[in-house]
């Protein structure tokens, strides 16, 4: 009797004191950064582990110890996680979104900090990209197309073909009668009064590539082009118009808005985008080339690159679109068109500009399928609604 008493006491302090060491240690940690353990590899007895930053800027959560196609999610700069084991070049960690994976020793720094968990390394679930929560947020300034624009049903898919006809026109503008050819794409002016001009003909589109060095670049050697001193809402007007006069007032009529956001998203503030942009030597705009019920060919239309002393460069399209049969469509919702999206997005991002295009992006020939096209502070995504995918 005496025996089994002793056993329940024995036990009772132990369970005590085992409360009060818990309790002691968690209020000791003086850590605020919250994590959510829900993993497998819980259940053991609570360890401190340390909590490591990342101060590599492009840091990716990966799915083994090593480079590869194993990106789980990108690491913003800055962001913590709790190293759970280290490996040769690789630590095994968990992040603040609940995700566990691997990370590259080099790209990370300790804090001093630890965080205590419930998490057995040697039995850690290690996530998915389907772990990972939309990544893609629309913000309060998102601009995306009418509900009109949305509803209509256009034809799903448009056939590019050359136009030969419009393309030998825009040889003769940029390069004058008498230019010289090298091979089927490559031509060169040899009008005295327009030296240095070039054209490449892309081969896999029919579109023109256009290039003047006297304006940016080098002239029978080195050369220093003014800056451009402006704002690209000021040069916009003068690319337009000295566009129009080499491919027609039509084929530059409807600046794109999309790049005008992009060019504002590219800077961290305004005063980085008016210093960066007075600084520079030319301007880049696109011009958009809409069709069927005011949808625009991604890429279809053209590309103006101005400096203080004229046009540099110009990529042209010189192709017809046409419907490939009676199939028509409305374009995915774009709760879908992100969703779908958020596959090949590795960092949280957010959405600035929507749009209903024809693209080849994910088709890669020329079959050009109705899709979303989404400008985020993070990159540009296109979804096709067709074949509901996206690419990297």
């Amino acid at each position: 009797m005496k025996n089994v008493l002793a056993i329940v006491l024995s036990a009772a302090l132990l369970l005590t004191t085992a409360c009060d060491v818990s309790n002691e240690s968690i209020d000791s940690i003086g850590f605020t950064t919250e994590f959510s353990t829900d993993n497998p590899a819980t259940g053991t007895v609570d360890q401190d582990f340390p909590i490591y930053k990342v101060v590599i800027k492009g840091e990716y959560l990966r799915s083994e110890p090593e480079v590869g196609y194993n990106v789980i999610t990108g690491l913003d700069y800055g962001s913590t996680v709790v190293v759970l084991k280290e490996l040769s070049f690789f630590s095994l960690v968990y992040t603040q979104d609940g995700l566990y994976g691997y990370v590259n020793c080099s790209s990370i720094e300790p804090t001093g900090e630890t965080q205590r968990l419930s998490i057995n390394p040697e039995s850690v679930v290690v996530s998915s990209p389907e772990d990972v929560e939309n990544k893609i947020s629309v913000g309060p300034d998102t601009v995306i197309p009418d509900d009109a624009v949305i509803n209509n049903r256009y034809p799903a898919t448009l056939v590019r073909t050359v136009d030969r006809e419009f393309r030998q026109k825009m040889l003769t503008a940029l390069l004058g009668k008498n230019y010289k050819s090298y091979g089927s794409t490559e031509y060169e002016s040899t009008d005295p009064s327009i030296p240095y001009r070039t054209v490449r003909i892309d081969e896999k589109n029919g579109s023109i590539w256009f290039y003047d060095a006297m304006v940016t670049g080098e002239r029978d050697g080195e050369y220093q082009a003014p800056k451009m001193n402006m704002l690209p809402e000021e040069s916009l007007p003068i690319a337009q118009k000295k566009a129009a006069e080499i491919v027609g007032a039509e084929r530059v009529a409807i600046p794109s808005q999309s790049w005008m956001k992009y060019l504002r998203a590219s800077c961290s503030s305004a005063a980085e985008y008016e210093t960066a942009f007075r600084e520079t030597d030319s301007h880049t705009f696109v011009f958009e080339r809409q069709i069927y019920d005011g949808v625009f060919i991604l890429n279809g239309g053209v590309k103006v690159t101005i400096g203080v002393n004229g046009i540099s460069e110009m990529t042209i399209d010189c192709s017809n679109y046409e419907p490939a049969g009676t199939d028509v469509q409305k374009p995915i919702s774009l709760d879908e068109a992100l969703k779908i999206a958020n596959k090949a997005c590795d960092y949280s991002a957010v959405l600035i500009y929507a749009d209903i295009v024809y693209s080849n992006y994910v088709t890669g020939d020329d079959r050009y399928n109705l899709s979303w096209y989404l400008v985020t502070d993070k990159g540009v995504f296109v979804v096709d609604c067709v074949k509901k995918e996206t690419r990297r």
